[in-house]
């Protein structure tokens, strides 16, 4: 599962057990280590749905001193404002979804559970019930955090718009492409039967290695790339290139947008895309296929934030 433009919360993870003894642990218990995290999205296509908002929570669990004992999906629940959230079927859609097994004594397992909770909420309780009463131990997954913080992080930023009326915000991490920070935010909304897409490019010049972009070679480089797209596409669907014409981006600054009519005997749609400078070393393209109304509110509304992390 890769998620895109996901924001880390402090979430509050809350001790469900009562010891008889502050200082003793029972000779039987389940281990759960878990930690959480919000999203909007769940891979390319997955949603939350509206005023919904994605709890991924990477767990482990061991059980110590019982026989057995059952791992269902069906077992867990984040309960907020005394409110019992199921597990989502987007778990399904993550890199490694939370399986039903059964743990012999010694055994571990581990996975992701997604749950759709309201997007104003960041404190919840993880709650396994089990088929037992076994008693639960909960604790913060230590280890994966510990690894995410030794690995470099990469660089990133934030980008927002509006998309269907709807506020979009996301981070996109960048790859280090020979002297240059590529981001790319590709995102498919699916309409009924349809879909179109949404996609942001963002190309850094490393100042320490290269000399700042070239305004007018960089935006006759990104139309050559859009148009051998086009001609990539028109492999199936012939394009009629339509008239130019000046959009208002969300500083005031005006930017040419390129509109493609898309014809053929079974389809027809469009094809756009719009390319600036955001400073003297990033240029920033937008395409997509969606209406010319869609896109000009995407450009209208359209904010990318500083450059975070980038190679020293």
């Amino acid at each position: 599962m890769k998620i895109k433009l996901i924001t880390s919360l402090a979430l509050v993870i809350v001790l469900l057990c009562i010891y008889a003894s502050a200082n003793s642990i029972p000779t039987k218990y389940v281990l759960l280590n878990n930690s959480g995290e919000l999203t909007n999205y769940i891979g390319r296509y997955t949603e939350a749905n509206s005023g919904k908002t994605f709890l991924v929570i990477e767990m482990e669990l061991e059980n110590h001193g019982y026989s057995t004992v059952n791992i269902n999906p069906n077992y867990f629940a984040v309960v907020i404002d005394k409110v019992a959230y199921p597990y989502d079927k987007a778990t399904y859609s993550t890199k490694s979804p939370l399986d039903s097994v059964t743990l012999l004594d010694g055994g571990k397992t581990s996975g992701y559970l997604v749950f759709q909770i309201p997007e104003d909420k960041t404190k919840y309780t993880l709650l396994f019930t089990g088929q037992n009463e076994e008693k639960v131990i909960y604790g913060d997954l230590v280890r994966a955090e510990t690894q995410k913080e030794s690995e470099p992080e990469k660089p990133s930023r934030t980008i927002t718009y509006n998309l269907d009326k709807k506020a979009q915000k996301c981070t996109v991490e960048g790859e280090n492409v020979s002297g240059y920070i590529i981001q790319k935010l590709h995102r498919d909304i699916f309409k009924g039967s349809d879909f179109s897409f949404v996609e942001i490019t963002i190309k850094t010049a490393i100042v320490e290695n290269l000399k700042p972009l070239n305004e007018e070679d960089e935006m006759q480089q990104a139309i050559n790339s859009n148009m051998n797209e086009i001609k990539r596409l028109a492999n199936k669907a012939n394009y009629d290139e339509k008239p130019t014409y000046e959009a208002t981006l969300a500083n005031g600054n005006k930017v040419t947008v390129h509109p493609f009519k898309k014809v053929s005997n079974t389809y027809s749609g469009n094809y756009a895309f719009a390319s600036y400078m955001l400073d003297s070393n990033t240029i920033v393209t937008v395409a997509s296929d969606g209406s010319k109304d869609e896109f000009n509110e995407i450009l209208k509304t359209l904010k990318i934030g500083e450059l975070q992390n980038p190679p020293s």
